[in-house]
């Protein structure tokens, strides 16, 4: 299986919903409620999903304190050493997605980087996400592991595994994908490991990521996008990164280009654009203050859902609650699933 490093609409359309998948049992902190109901929806076959019945779930990592954050592992039965690695987005019922989506005025030094370059800044909230990532655990399902895979391992030491076991000449392809916040974390999380793939001196061809993210704000500065966008550079490691954004969506203006809230195409009423303004505006003086500034990583992919609108929000709207409506229309899993062509996930 040759890496192709091109955009696929169909592998987007299966990673969204691995997106969607994500946010099942997403209030409890119950991670065999939440595995069986991973599970079932990848088994589900008359639901008409984009995954199929193609998929089977063989990790599952929860935060250690808190159990805001997931992020699982499911392999592709159908395709040989082809993954995907998706991240749970934003829960508001868990204070830890809360501080990692808001700690976004102080960026700090990227510590991974190969070329250990200072000028890589990401956003103290996007860092405190890698760490809990890096530290989950879980047991391994529906794969063989070789001897030296505990029962309760790592993401990362079961991905060396695979990948230095088995076939060397077989490739070995992951997709990491995410939606809002999980988007965000989907990318860091790729940064890391390239980083550290890298240090296995690998064959080129033998390992790939593809990172399709969905409705994610923005990770790092300007200088932290190149070197995401430059992970194929890496040792021969396979990388291409894309970006899945609704025009009309309100977080992946964040935090790159914050003005772009009021043109984004959701009608604002005359008292809301001007509420709307002092908020940007303060937002944008407290980042120049800090010194921040922030820019997307990965490939554009725009989606345009200007011609539809919600029928349960006020059109236009012209309070932050009515506002609040369109914002959460715009940004919904669903809403991108539609707008690809994929099945809508009822969560």
């Amino acid at each position: 299986m040759a890496f192709d490093p091109t955009y696929n609409q169909t592998e987007a359309r299966v990673c969204a919903t691995h997106c969607s998948f994500a946010y099942l049992q997403e209030n409890t902190k119950d991670r065999n409620k939440i595995s069986a109901a991973i599970a079932a929806a990848l088994a589900d076959g008359s639901k008409n999903y984009a995954t199929g019945t193609n998929w089977e779930l063989v990790w599952l990592g929860l935060s250690a304190i808190g159990k805001g954050n997931l992020m699982y592992m499911a392999a592709n039965k159908n395709v040989p050493g082809q993954y995907v690695i998706a991240h749970r987005g934003t829960n508001w019922s868990f204070i830890s997605d809360i501080a990692e989506d808001l700690f976004v005025f102080t960026e700090e030094i990227y510590p991974y980087s190969a070329t250990h370059n200072n000028a890589i800044k990401v956003s103290r909230g996007s860092l405190i996400g890698l760490e809990v990532l890096k530290a989950m655990h879980s047991p391994v399902t529906g794969i063989s592991t070789p001897p030296d895979i505990s029962s309760d391992v790592s993401l990362i030491n079961l991905i060396k595994s695979l990948v230095l076991t088995g076939d060397p000449g077989q490739s070995l392809e992951f997709f990491v994908t995410g939606h809002s916040l999980g988007g965000a974390l989907a990318t860091i999380y790729t940064s890391w490991l390239i980083d550290t793939c890298a240090q296995w001196r690998l064959s080129p061809g033998r390992l790939n990521f593809k990172t399709y993210t969905v409705a994610s704000p923005t990770v790092g500065n300007d200088k932290y996008a190149a070197y995401y966008n430059a992970g194929a550079n890496q040792n021969g490691i396979g990388f291409a990164g894309y970006r899945i954004h609704n025009l009309q969506d309100l977080v992946p203006h964040a935090f790159d280009n914050l003005n772009g809230l009021m043109n984004c195409g959701v009608p604002l009423g005359p008292k809301l654009k001007l509420d709307l303004k002092v908020a940007v505006d303060s937002m944008n003086a407290l980042m120049k203050l800090r010194g921040v500034s922030y820019a997307p990583a990965g490939t554009d992919k725009p989606l345009d859902n200007g011609g539809n609108s919600n029928p349960a929000c006020p059109n236009p709207p012209n309070s932050i609650k009515d506002y609040g409506c369109w914002v959460v229309y715009e940004h919904d899993m669903n809403t991108y699933l539609k707008l690809l062509g994929a099945t809508p996930v009822t969560v």
